[in-house]
């Protein structure tokens, strides 16, 4: 019997409550498990592992790996959530534990010398993002040279680990930046009145679950949140830094405070170091350019 992925999904996207992603990110997936059928026992079948995985390059992560010559292109597609589960291939997305063990499997092969993320996705969940990043550096430092190309678009999340890489290449038309948190608050109070529904949430301490959703909105929870969501945002400024080697300073006021930039305009802010395509970088890759 498997299990319903639509609860599951709705379980990856409310992990933690606060996101790195654009809107896009969060209501793709929302809708996604309020609308999507269930899947049925054949879909698990394309979808889960088989014995047929080991086979290939990449093992269990062959969905996410190609190989050219001694170069390993890890495709990053779709929202990004926490957990590394067959279901997301189903729903189009990915996660961090897939992301990190991934490179991990295409480390462990003796004839790649190079990694190249092939970014295309508008972020996700924050849980989990700084280890999967922290994995992507480990590997880096360990002469195992990470690259980025944006094919499409590399925002929040997606940004936060393709910054990872000694160089980060976009396409003409692709979309960067996003840089900041967001943290979705959900009143049902209304509704549940509505119906006849009377909830009162008892809490000790005063900030335990503090913005629950079904009790109504208010101005403490309001602020409390909004007191993370900067918290957030910060690390997540801290963390581009490093990896691109400037000031959180510069990042704030050079990376869009949150907006996104297309092709030669991401380039200008800094968030990209240079337009080319997929076919390009990879000819530069092979040749060690």
């Amino acid at each position: 019997m498997v299990a319903n992925p639509n609860s599951l999904l709705m379980s990856q996207i409310t992990a933690g409550g606060y996101w790195f992603g654009t809107d896009t990110a969060f209501m793709s997936l929302f809708n996604m498990a309020m609308n999507h059928p269930v899947p049925t026992e054949a879909d698990y079948k394309m979808y889960g592992p088989s014995s047929e995985d080991e086979q290939r390059f990449g093992g269990r992560y062959h969905y996410l790996l190609n190989k050219y010559d001694d170069i390993a292109v890890l495709d990053v597609r779709g929202p990004i959530v926490s957990y590394e589960s067959w279901i997301n291939r189903y729903f189009g997305m990915v996660s961090y534990e897939e992301i990190a063990n991934a490179a991990v499997t295409a480390s462990r092969d003796p004839n790649i010398s190079k990694i190249l993320l092939k970014m295309d996705s508008p972020g996700g969940t924050v849980k989990g993002v700084d280890e999967c990043c922290n994995t992507l550096r480990l590997l880096a430092k360990n002469e195992l040279p990470i690259y980025t190309l944006v094919s499409g678009e590399m925002n929040s999340a997606a940004y936060f680990i393709g910054s990872v890489a000694t160089k980060i290449f976009s396409t003409a038309l692709s979309i960067s930046g996003s840089i900041g948190a967001v943290r979705p608050l959900i009143s049902q109070f209304n509704m549940l009145k509505d119906m006849g529904i009377d909830v009162k949430i008892l809490r000790s301490p005063e900030f335990k679950a503090l913005g629950h959703p079904l009790e109504p909105m208010n101005d403490k929870a309001i602020e409390v949140h909004q007191q993370s969501t900067e918290h957030f945002a910060q690390l997540f400024e801290q963390y581009v830094a490093e990896n691109r080697g400037t000031t959180v300073e510069l990042v704030r006021e050079k990376f869009g405070q949150g907006k996104t930039f297309i092709g030669q305009l991401a380039v200008d802010n800094g968030l990209v170091d240079e337009i080319t395509t997929f076919e390009a970088v990879i000819k530069r890759l092979r040749s060690n350019d």
